[in-house]
Parts: structure tokens; sequence; C-alpha cells
């Protein structure tokens, strides 16, 4: 028997993360998915207000880095839960391999995290074919977002390269606070002229 509430919240959890995702991730003009969008401003948000009551120092350098964190986490949850969800909404959905019996929930849990993040190591199986495909399914969106090694190299990509530079001439000059924006304008420009020359 199909638990439709189950079936219909993993279906909805499942379409908005990926939705989200891929309007994140490949949408040039969009900016960012609904879910992405409304999380990091209400960070953004909060960090700004935590700099600007207790102004701690390197508060805004990180925030970058750990927005990006917090928006693949919320995808790696969502799409945990939304396969959890599905594979729930069937009787047996997954089983013991050397039993045959019904997996519980946290057996189903610890199925959809091992299907999504690697290929499982064979304790819990599908049960049945039609169970099969959206193993190969989930294994395959898990590939697409359950990485997240594959989407930080971009952090260290932007922290190591031309929008470090400045900042990093202008901290050697001893140059903080508001005079650092002129101090990497300048070290733009500087850098612009000698390689013009």
């Amino acid at each position: 028997m199909v638990n439709v509430t189950f079936l219909v919240l993993g279906l909805a959890l499942l379409l908005t993360v990926m939705i989200d995702a891929l309007a994140t991730t490949l949408a040039v003009r969009a900016g960012a998915g609904p879910l992405t969008q409304r999380l990091t401003a209400s960070l953004w948000n909060l960090l700004l207000r935590l700099h600007r009551r207790d102004r701690p120092p390197s508060l805004l350098g990180v925030a970058g880095p750990a927005l990006l964190m917090v928006t693949v986490l919320l995808w790696i949850g969502l799409l945990w839960a939304g396969w959890t969800l599905l594979f729930l909404s069937g009787d047996r959905g997954v089983i013991d391999s050397s039993t045959g019996a019904a997996a519980n929930t946290a057996q189903v849990v610890y199925y959809v995290a091992f299907t999504i993040f690697t290929l499982g190591v064979g304790d819990f199986v599908p049960g049945g074919d039609g169970w099969r495909l959206l193993t190969a399914v989930a294994t395959f969106s898990g590939l697409f977002l359950g990485h997240p090694h594959d989407h930080l190299p971009r952090v260290g990509g932007v922290r190591g390269g031309a929008a470090a530079r400045p900042r990093a001439a202008g901290a050697r000059a001893g140059v903080h606070g508001r005079d650092h924006c002129r101090a990497a304008g300048t070290v733009r420009r500087s850098a612009r002229r000698s390689s013009n020359s």
C-alpha cells in the first residue's frame, strides 16, 4: 500500500530542491533559486547586524564561504528528506538484503544516505524493480547535489583569485576599514596600468 502523504511530500521536496539548485547554479540572470535567495538574504542581514553591533573583524570575511556551506547543507538535507519520504511511501521500498524484511524508518534513512552519498554497502536493497529505478535516480541526484566538495572549489578560487589580491595588498600596506576600498581601487588601477604598458 502506498502512503500518499509521504509520496506527495517527498516529491514536493525533491522538486523544490532541484529547481532551487538548478536556478542557483545554472541560471545566468536569475541569481539564485527561491530558497537559496531567501536563506542567504536572511543570513546576510543577520551577519550585517552582528557586524555593525559587535564589529568582529573577520565575520564578514567568512560570510561568503559560510553562506555557500549553508546553501549546500540545505540542499543535502532537503534531498535526503525527500528521498527518505519517497522510499517510506511504499510498504517494501527498502528491504534487508539478508532477511528480506521491510526496512524500518531508521534503516530507510540510512539506506537513502548511502544511496545519495555513495553507492551503498549492500545491507539494504530496493524492494522491487520500480524501487531499483528510483534508487538509480536518487544516486544521480546525490551525485549532482550530495557532494559538497564539488561546490567548494569555487570558494577557494574566489578567495585565492584576483578578488583577494587587492585586499591582501591593502593589508600589507597597513590599510584597514573604509580605507581598504580606496586601497583596493588603487591596486586595481595600478595593476591595469602595468598590464597596459
